[in-house]
């Protein structure tokens, strides 16, 4: 370990890499036992929110909210959180949640409150009863809010404080539902969404902003990259849950050519999980299907190297995810091996049954050239055999 850290403290003195700072951040902020760490991992992410990073950006927000390695200062909090916020960072909206909900004086704003932790929600933090509480304990402020935006059924009596209680209720239930019954899917067949662990639920939005603002910019061959390598937990139903979400976001806030983009995106996940890479592995038919691709807008092309900051899967998934995929490479492996050895299994010379490790096949005494599984298979193939039988031991002498 202490060769791992000075090598990492080699290359911040050397380039200031923000992942390398962010990793230094992370070890000396889990060490809460020993004095000084604190400090010093608010040193990394300071280092590495200074140059852009979205991780160092986040968390020194939070360290300034709270105190920790640093003095408070919540301006500076507020002004790291939006920041991280913008780029669809769920845990930095959440944190702006709670900053504006238990600040006192200007900065106890229930309202954005309500708005950052509904962001945080749809970006992938799943504290759905907690926001259904904040929503309960502040009615009077957010009632007029929920029924604006999200304009219910005219006939509600906005005044009758059960039924509008129960009417965001049902909202946030079915947000909970639907995300947990994509959470399920994505763990039962193993995609990507079902290994993440929760320090890593700040990627689902960010991606989800990613693959919107930038992989649709792409050409072909980005685009296949930053699908095999960067966002694989968008590739599944939490992906389409993701991106459901955004579309509608952009739909109640007006924008337009934003929940257009969205809806190109979703219908390009969509598309990998019912034909993998058949359709959108074809150029032709990826820029049939993803009209904002630099063959339709060459203006606003985006190139994937020239991205200041790219928060790919691979540099963050858990050992278990890699573990599932060598898994799987072996498995695939195995199957074409067998499948050109097909051709060295010996199979019934009448019915054709292959010869298995537990019942082998009997051979023809004769001519040692056919194969039987039962003394009956022989018996009917005989009249056939018999010529061949013949022909087989003339070879032989």
């Amino acid at each position: 370990m202490k060769k791992i850290f000075a090598a990492l403290n080699e290359v911040v003195d050397r380039s200031k890499s923000t992942r390398a700072c962010n990793m230094l951040a992370e070890f000396n902020q889990v060490q809460d036992k020993k004095e000084g760490t604190a400090a010093e991992a608010a040193k990394y992410y300071s280092l590495s929110a200074d140059q852009g990073c979205n991780v160092g950006t986040h968390w020194m927000g939070v360290f300034y909210h709270l105190g920790i390695g640093v003095p408070k200062n919540i301006e500076k909090a507020l002004a790291l959180l939006r920041k991280a916020s913008k780029e669809n960072n769920g845990q930095s909206s959440y944190q702006l949640s709670q900053l504006y909900q238990h600040e006192t004086g200007a900065n106890h704003d229930i309202k954005k409150s309500y708005y950052f932790f509904e962001k945080a929600l749809l970006s992938g933090v799943s504290l759905f009863d907690e926001f259904h509480k904040l929503f309960a304990d502040n009615f009077d402020v957010l009632s007029p809010i929920f029924l604006e935006t999200k304009r219910p059924n005219t006939m509600i009596a906005k005044d009758n404080k059960a039924e509008v209680l129960a009417l965001h209720e049902a909202y946030v239930n079915d947000l909970k539902s639907s995300f947990s019954h994509a959470l399920g899917r994505d763990r039962l067949y193993q995609r990507a969404a079902g290994f993440m662990q929760d320090q890593q639920i700040w990627m689902l939005g960010v991606l989800t902003r990613y693959l919107v603002r930038h992989v649709l910019h792409f050409d072909h061959a980005d685009f296949m990259k930053a699908f095999k390598e960067d966002v694989h937990p968008l590739l599944g139903e939490v992906g389409v849950w993701l991106l459901t979400n955004y579309a509608d976001r952009q739909k109640e806030k007006r924008k337009t050519e934003k929940k257009k983009q969205a809806g190109v995106a979703l219908d390009i996940v969509k598309s990998y999980l019912e034909h993998g890479f058949d359709q959108i592995g074809q150029e032709k038919k990826y820029h049939f299907m993803n009209k904002y691709s630099p063959k339709k807008l060459p203006a606003a092309q985006v190139k994937r190297e020239n991205l200041p900051f790219i928060y790919s899967w691979m540099h963050y998934a858990p050992q278990q995810w890699f573990e599932h995929n060598r898994k799987l490479e072996d498995d695939t492996r195995l199957a074409e091996e067998r499948k050109k050895n097909t051709s060295l299994v010996k199979k019934c010379s009448f019915c054709g049954a292959p010869e298995s490790e537990i019942r082998k096949h009997k051979v023809c005494s004769a001519c040692k050239q056919a194969f039987y599984c039962s003394a009956d298979c022989q018996k009917y193939h005989w009249p056939k055999h018999k010529v061949e039988c013949k022909e087989n031991q003339a070879k032989k002498k």
